[in-house]
């Protein structure tokens, strides 16, 4: 955790081993908290400090004014919901920044009649999970909760510990044509789901058509509608997106795809077909059902039996 302050205060000069040390850091996997009026912009601009804005996320857009330009500090992803007054007057030129590249916004500054308004708040994921603001901490007013500092640093917390979500999920083998089919997942996070999404699509077609799922808990379901499901099979994954950003999908690649099965009615000519002792008096119509496997023997066997 690093505290610098505002104009005007300690600078970490670029090429320094303070820069290095931390940059590594992050680099091996070390989670950073860095807060600063003048670290983003100011420092590495005009001063010769050193430009933590790659790593975190963070592209610095302008010095702030002096005076105070912090008045209600709104969160936003990991923050969401945690929206504060601040302590105006105690900042000092603080930086103007903006997330960049996988950044993730989660402070934003709201002033009055919008005359400055700015974000001031970023965490961000590479090897290891950074937050900066331009904002003091402890300056911020507590309100109701989740309105508060202790609230507002346990999400900080939980996002240093997050992890991906965990999608479980079985494949379903088959389905019936003409019928909906309905597919089920145990999607979990130790921080909050955000969205979750089941694509699905006719066997070989091009695009996939997308729909929200529902959820009870960790229990999250959606509808393949029977419109969709005919004898060319159905494909079709399951995304899942937590509050940090993080995306996740099952299967990792590809598709699972549902075999259809289409009722006996369907497939068979009640029209007797003519028959004799010529060769060429007989007929052998062969209907695939499964569209990935067309072999003789994933048609007739499970009717006929074995043959030889």
């Amino acid at each position: 955790q690093f505290n610098f302050g505002q104009n005007n205060n300690h600078i970490i000069t670029s090429g320094s081993a303070d820069a290095d040390t931390i940059e590594s850091y992050i680099a091996s996997g070390g989670n950073v908290y860095m807060e600063g009026g003048d670290v983003w912009y100011y420092d590495p601009m005009i001063m010769g400090g050193h430009n933590f804005g790659p790593t975190f996320g963070i592209n610095a857009i302008a010095d702030g004014i002096s005076g105070g330009e912090f008045n209600n500090i709104l969160g936003f992803n990991i923050s969401a919901g945690q929206n504060f007054a601040y302590n105006t007057g105690t900042d000092n030129y603080p930086d103007h920044i903006e997330p960049t590249g996988s950044g993730l916004l989660i402070h934003s500054n709201d002033s009055p009649n919008d005359t400055s308004d700015f974000d001031c708040g970023v965490a961000n994921e590479l090897a290891g999970r950074t937050i900066g603001v331009s904002f003091e901490f402890g300056e911020l007013i507590d309100s109701f909760p989740p309105s508060t500092k202790v609230d507002l640093m346990s999400r900080y917390i939980d996002f240093f510990a997050n992890q991906p979500p965990v999608i479980s999920h079985i494949p379903i083998p088959t389905g019936q044509a003409d019928q909906n089919i309905l597919v089920e997942a145990i999607i979990t996070d130790d921080v909050g789901i955000a969205k979750t999404i089941l694509y699905y699509r006719r066997g070989g077609e091009q695009n996939f058509t997308m729909v929200s799922m529902d959820s009870i808990g960790s229990n999250f379901n959606a509808v393949i509608p029977a419109s969709e499901v005919n004898s060319r099979g159905v494909e079709y994954f399951i995304t899942a997106s937590d509050v940090s950003g993080h995306e996740v999908r099952e299967p990792s690649s590809d598709f699972i795809s549902i075999r259809v099965d289409v009722p006996t009615p369907g497939v068979t000519n009640p029209n007797p077909q003519p028959s004799g002792s010529e060769q060429n008096a007989y007929r052998l119509i062969s209907v695939p059902l499964d569209i990935n496997n067309k072999s003789p023997q994933s048609v007739l066997v499970d009717d006929l039996g074995e043959y030889e």
